[in-house]
C-alpha cells in the first residue's frame, strides 16, 4: 500500500528505471494491488510490455508539465529514438541536442546536459511520488492503490486485440513533429481575411459600400424596366392607331406635324400639278 512509510522506496524505483526498465515491474508492483494484476493477462509475455506502457501512462497522466514529461521519458528510454540507447547519459545527450529551441527547460548553454538534466529528473520524481501517494490515500475506496492498472490493461487490449506487438509503440517527441511542419515564409503569409484588411475610405463601412452599390444597380434596373414599358406603350398605341384610323398626330413642341398614312394616297393617279416642278413651266401641247 502507498503511504509516507513507501515513499523513499517508491522514489528510489523511480530513479532506478532510468538505468533499467525491469524496474518498471517493481513500480507497477508497489503501486497495484498484485491481487489484480495476476488476472490481468492470460499469457505472461504479455506484463512485461504491459509494465512499460504503464510507466508511460502515468508519466504522461501524472506530471503535467509536458517539457518535464519528455525529459523523464528519454531518460528512461520510453521516448522514441531513444529505447535504443542502453546508457541513460547517451539519451540524455541526444535529447538535449534534438530538444534545444523546442523544450523549454532545456539551456543551450549547459556545459554537459548530463549532469544537468538528473537534477530536473529528481525533483520530478519528487513531485510524483507525493501526487501518487495521495492519489491512493486521498480517496478511501482505492484502498491505498493508485487502480490504475486496469485502465491501461484494457486500453492495450483493445488496441491490440490478437496480441501485442513485439515493441508497442512510444510517443513521439515533439521536435520532430515539429520539424515536420511547414514553416511559411514572409511571402508565403496567408493574407488576412476580408472581415480583417483596411478599409482604404477611412470612416465607410465595406458592408455600407456594397449595400449601396446593390441599390443603386437595383435603381437602374427598374428605370430600364419601365422605360421599355414605356416604349412598348407608345410603340403600340402608334400601330394601333396608324391601322384604325390611317393618320398620327405628333405634336412636338410647338409645332403641329400631321402624317398621312392612308393606303389609297399612294394608288391614286398623279394629278396634272404633280408634273410640274418649282421655278419651271410645262409647255402645253397647243405651243
Amino acid at each position: 500500500m502507498l503511504d509516507e512509510s513507501t515513499k523513499a522506496k517508491l522514489q528510489q524505483t523511480l530513479k532506478d528505471i532510468r538505468r533499467n526498465l525491469d524496474n518498471t515491474r517493481d513500480l507497477v508492483e508497489e503501486l497495484e494491488d498484485k491481487k489484480l494484476l495476476d488476472g490481468l493477462f492470460s499469457d505472461a509475455s504479455q506484463y512485461m510490455p504491459f509494465y512499460r506502457e504503464y510507466t508511460v501512462k502515468l508519466i504522461q497522466k501524472y506530471v503535467l508539465d509536458i517539457d518535464k514529461q519528455e525529459i523523464m521519458l528519454a531518460a528512461y528510454g520510453l521516448l522514441d529514438e531513444h529505447q535504443r540507447l542502453r546508457r541513460v547519459n547517451s539519451r540524455r545527450i541526444r535529447y538535449f541536442e534534438r530538444a534545444v529551441g523546442v523544450n523549454q527547460l532545456i539551456d543551450p548553454t549547459w556545459a554537459n546536459p548530463d549532469e544537468s538534466l538528473p537534477n530536473i529528473e529528481d525533483d520530478v520524481i519528487e513531485q510524483l511520488a507525493d501526487r501518487l501517494i495521495q492519489e491512493a490515500t486521498d480517496n478511501p475506496e482505492k484502498k491505498g492503490w493508485l487502480n490504475f492498472a486496469n485502465t491501461v490493461a484494457n486500453d492495450l487490449l483493445e488496441r491490440f486485440p490478437n496480441g501485442f506487438p513485439a515493441e508497442l509503440p512510444l510517443p513521439v517527441p515533439r521536435y520532430r513533429l515539429s520539424a515536420v511542419k511547414p514553416s511559411l515564409g514572409a511571402s508565403q503569409e496567408s493574407a488576412p481575411p476580408p472581415s480583417q484588411s483596411s478599409n482604404p475610405e477611412p470612416g465607410v463601412n465595406s458592408n455600407d459600400k456594397s449595400q449601396f452599390t446593390k441599390l443603386l444597380m437595383g435603381v437602374g434596373v427598374l428605370v430600364i424596366v419601365i422605360l421599355l414599358v414605356i416604349g412598348a406603350i407608345i410603340s403600340t398605341v402608334v400601330y394601333i392607331t396608324a391601322a384604325n384610323r390611317g393618320q398620327v398626330e405628333i405634336l412636338a413642341s410647338s409645332y403641329n406635324i400631321r402624317l398621312d398614312f392612308r393606303a389609297d394616297s399612294y394608288d391614286r393617279p398623279p394629278t396634272p400639278t404633280d408634273g410640274i416642278l418649282w421655278g419651271e413651266e410645262i409647255p402645253s401641247s397647243q405651243d
